[in-house]
C-alpha cells in the first residue's frame, strides 16, 4: 500500500463511524491493495493460489480444473469487450453490459463458520453509481 492509500485509509478510520462501516473501509483498503497486484498474479493456465478471482489478470477467471483437481486461471473466449466486461469480486464474478459500471464493495456474507466480510461484484446501471462502501446507489442529490 502506498503512502497516498495509507493516508486516505487513516483519515477514513479517524472519522466517527459504526463498526460495520469501519470493517468495510478496512476491507476496501485491502481490496484495493489486492486489485493493485492482480496484474502480477497467475497467468492463463496457472493455478490460482488462493482460489480468489483477484488471482487472475484481465479477462481470466479462477475456475476449477476438473482434470487437475485444482483451481486455474482460465481465459474466457468469445467475450466481446464492446458488449460486456467481467466484474470480479473476491470469490464471485458477473458480466456487466455496456454502459454498466463494475462495482466491487465489501459486504457481510453468511458462511458455515459464521458471518464474514467479502468483496462482492455487482453491475450498477439505470443511473446508479458505485459507492465503495455501500455498492450501487443513487448519485448524490438524487433520491
Amino acid at each position: 500500500m502506498d503512502a497516498r492509500h495509507f493516508d486516505a485509509l487513516t483519515k477514513a478510520l479517524a472519522t466517527p463511524r459504526t463498526r460495520r462501516a469501519i470493517l468495510r473501509t478496512l476491507l476496501a483498503g485491502v481490496g484495493a491493495a489486492t486489485v493493485g497486484v492482480r496484474a502480477a498474479s497467475a497467468a492463463s493456465g496457472q493455478p490460482c493460489p488462493t482460489g480468489r478471482q483477484f488471482d487472475c489478470p484481465g479477462n481470466q477467471l479462477c475456475l476449477f480444473d476438473e482434470i487437475a483437481g485444482i483451481p486455474r486461471c482460465t481465459k474466457l473466449e468469445g467475450l466481446d469487450p464492446g458488449e460486456s466486461n467481467i466484474c470480479k469480486g473476491e470469490f464471485e464474478f458477473t458480466y456487466c453490459q455496456r454502459g454498466s459500471i463494475c462495482c466491487v464493495y465489501p459486504e457481510i456474507r453468511d458462511a458455515d463458520e459464521g458471518p464474514r466480510l467479502e468483496l462482492v461484484a455487482n453491475c450498477c446501471d439505470n443511473g446508479l453509481v458505485c459507492d465503495r462502501e455501500a455498492g450501487c446507489v443513487l448519485p448524490p442529490g438524487r433520491r
